[in-house]
């Protein structure tokens, strides 16, 4: 699932996983490079997990989990869409004021390039799941 949380105000925000799975699934902000005026921040930076309590500032945020992510918070509106081919839903114009330069174009980029990723993409593959050693046929 790709779970959205638009917050209007900073807020305290707190998240639950509904899987034990999502436990250490990422909360990933909508950023603005300085670069290209508009245009999502491509960096890759280590997000800190989503699962707990969070000072959050007003902005755009993004959760990608296997199941469906609890949020509880003041100021905040949440949308949720699963991890298929759906492309996101175009928010409302008050959302792209949410982050200072954001486009509608570059908030509908954050959520598509999302699309697809399984909660199991990132890091390292789980154990015993290389390549087998001792395979005869050499595959």
């Amino acid at each position: 699932m790709r779970t959205g949380i638009y917050v209007q105000k900073p807020t305290t925000v707190t998240i639950r996983a509904s899987s034990t799975e999502d436990a250490r699934v990422q909360l990933r902000r909508f950023r603005v490079s300085a670069g290209a005026a508009g245009a999502a921040d491509a960096r890759h930076l280590r997000e800190p997990d989503a699962v707990g309590t969070h000072q959050l500032d007003a902005g755009i945020y993004l959760i990608v989990s296997s199941g469906p992510m609890q949020i509880e918070g003041a100021n905040l509106t949440t949308q949720a869409v699963a991890n298929d081919k759906n492309p996101w839903p175009d928010p409302d114009g008050a959302v792209a004021g949410l982050v200072v330069d954001a486009t509608m174009a570059a908030i509908r980029d954050f959520f598509a390039v999302t699309k697809g990723i399984e909660v199991s993409d990132a890091g390292e593959p789980p154990a015993g799941t290389g390549k087998i050693t001792d395979d005869p046929d050499g595959i």
